[in-house]
């Protein structure tokens, strides 16, 4: 199992970083270019046992992932976990955090590629690169999202 970290201040209240996430739609926005994302229907308003299914293409490759909800703590944060998609085992956990001018977010990746060892080369060589500019890219866009929203 694989445990990556990511964190990211942004010049917004808590509750504000809350909402964002809250909305199923924010994931559009967080979808990198290059990747085609689409939420299947009937979308149903966030909560604990809450499942939401997609179809992704990353490189050409469609994808089907289907996340439950797993956690669900308002304002501090929420976790999903993958039920169907291409890795052995994906948990995202987000937190929020209220701290001095804003707040903080910290996204916790649990992974497991599976295929054994060759899914750890396959991690090692490219998948974890592609995960970190994911994560690069989706704090980069919600911060400029929120704190373009800001009074100054």
């Amino acid at each position: 199992m694989t445990k990556l970290t990511y964190t990211c201040h942004i010049n917004a209240p808590l509750q504000q970083l809350w909402d964002f996430h809250e909305s199923v739609e924010a994931l559009n926005l967080l979808t990198p270019p290059g990747t085609k994302f689409t939420i299947q229907l009937p979308i149903e308003p966030a909560c604990l046992g809450v499942k939401y299914s997609f179809k992704v293409v990353k490189n050409g490759i469609p994808m089907r992932w289907v996340a439950e909800y797993v956690e669900f703590d308002p304002p501090n944060g929420f976790a999903d976990l993958q039920i169907k998609g291409p890795f052995k085992f994906w948990k995202h956990t987000h937190r929020f955090a209220a701290v001095d001018g804003g707040s903080q977010l910290t996204d916790i990746l649990e992974l497991d590629p599976g295929f054994g060892f060759l899914g750890m080369l396959a991690l090692k060589l490219f998948i974890r690169r592609d995960i970190d500019k994911m994560f690069a890219y989706r704090h980069k866009v919600m911060k400029e999202y929120l704190e373009s929203r800001q009074s100054t």
